[in-house]
């Protein structure tokens, strides 16, 4: 199997079962403390201090680390991710470049697969299932800015975490937007805004995204009935989605 289809599972250990990163090792008490803040918080809203910007700035020296290493180099590739991500993630395949706020935020629970260009504002816990993938200029942003005028003027800042489940395929330029699930097997469109929860099975498009449809676990179009023409898998539609019926 060639290097660009695998992925690694973290196997170091961690004295901190929460998944805090590495880098608390060494930080000042006012580093660690804003560090607990964000990655135990689902939400938050308050303003980004220069203690925070200082720990973004070192993720954002790790992103460029990324890009320049040798697309041969999957040893030193998964080192530098191993640096940025939390020490309960998997390890993705990342296609440069690749950006985030912050890193430690971000928990990837199987394979996933990160094309070109894509960003990811992990100011909440931002957690991707296993068998994802995530096309060229895909933004995933739980940041957020205060609605009142005057508070963005004050620098107030808002934050909500992100849900995205197993076996999603999101397209090229898709904006998942703050606060959002995406249930399993879905599907999101190439431009798509995605400002509401997903739907198991969900085939979004639009701006903002809406379910135009629904997509089997084999991967085919439900077009007519919810029959799948391909597998022969049925389903019935229930509140959460798609239900696979069984014989």
């Amino acid at each position: 199997m060639s290097d660009a289809h695998t992925t690694t599972t973290r196997t170091d250990n961690h004295p901190n079962p929460l998944g805090r990163p590495a880098i608390e090792h060494g930080l000042s008490d006012a580093e660690k403390s804003v560090i607990s803040q964000i990655a135990d918080s689902d939400s938050w809203v308050g303003r980004v201090d220069a203690t925070a910007i200082a720990i973004q700035n070192r993720a954002r020296e790790l992103c460029l680390e990324l890009d320049r290493v040798s697309p041969a180099d999957a040893t030193e590739r998964n080192r530098i991710l191993g640096e940025l991500l939390p020490p309960d993630s998997h390890l993705p395949v990342v296609m440069p470049p690749f950006r985030c706020d912050y890193g430690f935020n971000i928990h990837f629970g199987g394979f996933a697969f990160l094309n070109y260009g894509v960003t990811i504002l992990d100011t909440s816990p931002i957690r991707i299932g296993q068998g994802t993938f995530i096309a060229p200029g895909v933004t995933i942003s739980a940041a957020g800015h205060a609605l009142d005028p005057a508070q963005r003027a004050q620098a107030i800042s808002t934050s909500e975490a992100i849900a995205i489940g197993s076996n999603v395929w999101i397209g090229a330029n898709a904006t998942i937007c703050a606060g959002v699930t995406i249930g399993d097997d879905s599907v999101i469109g190439a431009g798509a805004v995605v400002t509401d929860n997903v739907p198991d099975h969900a085939l979004m498009l639009g701006v903002p995204a809406r379910r135009c449809g629904w997509a089997c676990e084999c991967g085919e179009l439900l077009k007519n009935g919810l029959n799948c023409p391909k597998c022969g898998r049925k389903y019935r539609e229930g509140e959460n989605g798609l239900t696979e019926v069984k014989d």
